[in-house]
């Protein structure tokens, strides 16, 4: 069960990081060209933010049930290697802020008064959001698991 959860979290990934790019290109492309926001725009921004919270809860099955290294963390604290440390505490934390601000973010601009108000609020909260996950994603190993 483990290498099949750590498999979809692997693909969902990719879909995620997809989702925010599309998301901050189009909203950069509304911007720029002071279209209204329509839509459109509010449906690729929750696209963005729902596979990056589908992947958040993907990496809670791993992190809290099934992952070998966590659990070899929490038995043996810091001393279980970067490897252990890495999963055990920053990029579990990481991705978690990094949603909270995806959250935050979208609040914002569902409260924004203007078009440009809420293509800038997209912008600023995601393009933070993005750069924490790509921080935190662990680019030592495999870029897609396999089962």
């Amino acid at each position: 069960m483990y290498a099949t959860f750590l498999f979809i979290h692997s693909i969902i990934r990719w879909f995620a990081l997809l989702g925010l790019f599309f998301t901050l290109a189009t909203h950069l492309q509304g911007l720029l060209s002071k279209r209204s926001y329509n839509h459109s725009d509010h449906i690729i921004r929750n696209i963005g933010k729902g596979l990056t919270e589908l992947q958040l809860l993907i990496g809670f099955v791993l992190y809290f049930l099934l992952s070998p290294t966590v659990q070899s963390f929490f038995r043996s604290g810091i001393s279980s290697g970067d490897e252990g440390l890495f999963f055990g505490i920053y990029h579990i934390v990481m991705m978690f802020v990094a949603v909270a601000v995806l959250s935050v973010g979208n609040g914002m601009t569902k409260k924004a008064q203007t078009d440009r108000e809420k293509f800038k609020k997209t912008l600023i909260f995601f393009s933070v959001a993005l750069l924490l996950i790509l921080a935190a994603i662990p680019w030592f190993r495999p870029l897609l698991r396999n089962f």
